[in-house]
């Protein structure tokens, strides 16, 4: 006893995404995403699953309660959103020296949504869906600082740069 999953996938845009991996949550069947934006999993038993679909540069969808009948084609369409991302460097405000290890904050009223902490030349990179976020950057030693209110869309960089005082 066995069916299908078929359906095509693309983004928030209506763009075809090809390549994207399709799941089937739980067990080994998966497909990627041809050139038309297609998938095809063939010979699943019988039964209720939950799907995947991911993209790098995405984010990833779910999709509950998809059911598989015997002899039948079961339709799961995804479309993802494309991520935007914070990008930038956090620095010691008089010697211009980048700060290893600083965390930076992604928040929307004052949950952090995403965090990171940045590289030995002060560097960072946070992605997230589109939206308006308050961005904040603190380390050992220094003034927590925030910039607010920052917008992000999907497929490109918001730079927030950060010059830390000694504190």
């Amino acid at each position: 006893m066995i069916g299908w999953f078929h359906a095509k996938k693309g983004d928030n845009n209506n763009n075809i995404l090809q390549n994207a991996l399709v799941t089937v949550d739980g067990t080994s069947f998966s497909a990627n995403t041809d050139a038309t934006g297609a998938y095809n999993i063939t010979n699943v038993p019988i039964g209720s699953y939950s799907m995947t679909a991911s993209l790098n540069g995405y984010s990833n969808q779910t999709k509950t309660g998809n059911l598989v009948v015997q002899g039948q084609t079961t339709y799961v369409d995804f479309s993802l959103v494309q991520l935007g991302r914070f990008v930038g460097r956090v620095i010691d405000f008089f010697t211009l020296a980048p700060i290893n290890g600083a965390t930076v904050n992604a928040l929307q009223n004052g949950t952090v949504i995403g965090s990171t902490t940045t590289d030995s030349t002060g560097n960072y990179i946070i992605s997230l869906l589109p939206g308006s976020y308050d961005v904040s950057a603190s380390a050992t030693g220094y003034i927590t600082q925030t910039s607010t209110n920052r917008p992000i869309f999907g497929g490109s960089d918001t730079v927030v740069n950060f010059y830390l005082f000694v504190g």
